[in-house]
């Protein structure tokens, strides 16, 4: 089973972010390209929903955090 999901990729006004174990990860965020984080979001559930509508379209790294270290994933926002 994964650990993540991560749904819809390529998104537009938001992205949902299911965690199967949310105690080991603390917090969402969505990173541009060149390293600057545009969106952060604290874990409280397994559900974890993130609102791009303030993002322009293009790539970015959705990288979850937590006390096990990070998983990151690349996302589209069209």
């Amino acid at each position: 089973a994964e650990i993540i999901k991560v749904y819809p990729n390529p998104a537009s006004n938001e992205i949902n972010v299911l965690i199967k174990d949310p105690n080991q990860f603390s917090e969402v965020s969505i990173v541009a390209l060149n390293g600057n984080t545009l969106l952060l979001h604290k874990v409280k559930s397994s559900e974890n929903k993130l609102d791009l509508r303030g993002l322009k379209s293009g790539l970015y790294i959705l990288k979850i955090s937590g006390k096990q270290g990070s998983l990151e994933q690349k996302i589209i926002i069209e």
